[in-house]
């Protein structure tokens, strides 16, 4: 499966553009990590190194092509949009040409869940809060708004570890959910506030996902686990990111 994250100069697609695009390959069936890569995108920009960006896309097309799964978070209202415009861009000799039909082919491969938050709560849960509801550890330096400035000062190392930290910790959200299921709040998590109501979905290795039998045992507060059902997390397709 493919874990990836991106970077960006700013929040809107018509005015920014990606800086560096987090990747981790890893087997879920062996759990191993295969691969652990960064792209630096703008620095190949500014140094009008065509042939480098060639080897970039044309490394991250086949990443999307050969994986099993594509896992993000906020990858579809976030991560994708930014990552298709890239790639469709104008056109590099020897890079492989992208139509919006082969990423709307790609919608079963992906997971975000991010959009499974939306479904459940109809409101933007971070992925810190996530891992704090999943008692997973987050080791993040910075946040986004840390991480523009970084990309407008083009200080790199900083940028590509923050990227990585984000990757990293996804995909220990991902192995948790393979291994434990994951809570999923029903309502908006705040501060100081005693945990939200949640639901602990069960994902198999294709991710197909359904609600853990059983109580949810937590010493203080206990989340009430809510009834629910889904048959295909993929809640979002990649079709609309194109209408």
């Amino acid at each position: 499966m493919l874990i990836i994250d991106i970077e960006t100069t700013g929040l809107k697609i018509s005015t920014s553009s990606i800086t560096v695009i987090g990747t981790i390959l890893y087997n879920a069936e062996t759990k191993k990590m295969e691969q652990e890569r960064c792209f630096n995108v703008m620095i190949d920009v500014d140094n009008k190194n065509t042939q480098n960006t060639v080897r970039t896309k044309n490394a991250l097309i086949n990443m999307f092509s050969e994986c099993v799964s594509i896992v993000a978070f906020n990858g579809i209202g976030f991560d994708m949009p930014f990552i298709v415009k890239w790639l469709q861009e104008e056109p590099l000799p020897d890079c492989v040409h992208v139509h919006d039909a082969a990423f709307t082919s790609l919608a079963p491969k992906y997971l975000d869940f991010c959009a499974i938050c939306r479904e459940l709560n109809g409101n933007y849960v971070s992925l810190k809060n996530i891992c704090i509801l999943n008692e997973i550890q987050v080791a993040k330096s910075a946040d986004g708004a840390q991480a523009v400035v970084w990309a407008k000062a083009k200080d790199w190392t900083r940028l590509t570890k923050y990227c990585m930290q984000d990757v990293v910790v996804l995909l220990e959200l991902t192995r948790h959910a393979l291994e434990h299921g994951l809570l999923f709040p029903n309502e908006r998590m705040f501060a100081n506030q005693p945990p939200p109501k949640t639901t602990r979905l069960v994902f198999d290795k294709n991710f197909k996902a359904s609600r853990a039998t059983g109580s949810v045992n937590k010493p203080e507060h206990a989340c009430t686990s809510t009834t629910l059902r889904v048959e295909n997390i993929h809640v979002v397709q990649f079709a609309d990111i194109f209408t």
